[in-house]
């Protein structure tokens, strides 16, 4: 009798702590953070594509705007209001002094990173950046190219393979193949 006693004290004992015990806690899904969606300002021409996840497609003098930024195009596809891939007379403007322009656009609105590709020219007051293909980080202005870029302001001309463009402070970082070209600059 003991022997069934000391096991239903133990019993008892052993529930108690076993249900006061926090529950483990499983990882949660990272939330998505909180960011404002693209916003049509004009189009030609909207319509919805059901065969690409009810993306809308906009024609003609396409304006949108995301977070203080511009960006304009012939056509483009925006798939969510979260994300937007464009074609045709591509142009990003950013306040009242950095423009960048280019044939392609894919742009991120969670990330605020935009992929421009073909004949792209990022331009701010005295400086022109030209490559094929840029990153531009539009939440920062900071714009980067990895496949051969030149940085023209004033009287230099640098070109490199790799490139980073900081508009806040107007730095640029250069990696490989570097070649400033500066008419006041002799080599001895």
């Amino acid at each position: 009798m003991r022997n069934k006693f000391t096991y239903l004290i133990f019993f008892i004992l052993l529930s108690g702590y076993a249900f006061s015990q926090k529950k483990a806690s499983t990882p949660k899904k990272q939330e998505d953070k909180k960011f404002k969606t693209i916003t049509v300002k004009n189009a030609d021409d909207l319509s919805f594509d059901r065969s690409k996840s009810d993306a809308q497609v906009l024609k003609g003098n396409v304006i949108c705007e995301h977070e203080g930024a511009l960006l304009y195009c012939d056509s483009a596809l925006l798939f969510s209001s979260k994300r937007m891939e464009a074609g045709g007379h591509i142009r990003i403007v950013k306040g009242d002094s950095i423009t960048v322009t280019g044939d392609k656009l894919l742009y991120d609105a969670s990330t605020k990173m935009a992929i421009l590709d073909g004949n792209v020219v990022c331009i701010e007051k005295d400086m022109t950046l030209t490559t094929n293909i840029l990153t531009f980080d539009v939440a920062n202005s900071i714009a980067n190219y990895y496949n051969g870029g030149t940085i023209v302001n004033k009287e230099n001309t640098l070109k490199s393979k790799n490139g980073h463009y900081y508009s806040a402070t107007k730095d640029v970082a250069t990696h490989y193949d570097v070649v400033l070209t500066n008419p006041g600059l002799q080599n001895e």
